[in-house]
């Protein structure tokens, strides 16, 4: 006569398990504690990279000098931004903090927070930092498009802020090539986004900039 089945597993399997069911529970509390200790820094990694500030640069309004600088805030928390730093390539860098608007006289102020492009700027808002040739012009004042920015062959602009949740400055950049069509220029991106500088040693670099101006 044939013995009871047991649900397809051997006698010998259950006489195993009964005699080392410490081991097994022991083992399965391990297994199931590496599950959750992995599902928890994926949720951990999640957060941080939905609390990631995320900066956009772009160029709107033309491609030329006349076109329009936006600076917008991508991420999930509101943002501050401290400095604008414009870098000025022609065989030799020149690097300015073009913040303020000193293209403005004190009569086109409606008031005076206008005066500079300092300030918060909330999730999904963006701001009108200027003309490009309104940027160049707070370095350079010249006269025509040609004579102000006729030897340049590229430029960078560097957003820096600050915000609750990072301890150090946050920033970022995006450079634009400067090609002429006779007396105009139009301005070619080089990237599709702007480079989010999440290095220390870079961001390191930027803050020793900032506080050697003042």
């Amino acid at each position: 006569m044939e013995p009871p089945r047991t649900g397809g597993v051997a006698p010998g399997m259950l006489d195993w398990l009964t005699s080392h069911g410490g081991l097994v529970q022991a083992a399965t509390s391990i297994v199931t504690a590496m599950v959750w200790i992995i599902y928890l820094q994926i949720l951990v990694a999640g957060h941080r990279r939905q609390r990631r500030p995320e900066i956009l640069i772009s160029i709107g309004a033309g491609t030329g000098l006349g076109a329009r600088c936006f600076v917008s805030n991508l991420g999930f928390e509101p943002i501050y931004i401290n400095d604008i730093l414009l870098t000025l390539e022609n065989g030799e860098v020149q690097t300015a903090n073009i913040t303020d608007r000193s293209e403005l006289t004190d009569e086109e102020l409606r008031n005076p927070a206008e005066a500079t492009n300092q300030g918060p700027l909330k999730s999904g808002d963006y701001l009108d930092i200027g003309s490009y040739r309104q940027l160049i012009n707070r370095v350079r004042t010249f006269g025509s498009d040609q004579e102000m920015a006729g030897d340049l062959s590229r430029i960078v602009l560097t957003v820096v802020g600050t915000t609750a949740a990072e301890a150090n400055l946050i920033a970022a950049r995006r450079s634009f090539r400067v090609e002429w069509r006779e007396d105009s220029a139009i301005l070619r991106p080089t990237s599709l986004n702007a480079e989010q500088i999440r290095g220390w040693r870079a961001r390191r670099r930027i803050r020793r900039h900032l506080e050697a101006e003042l």
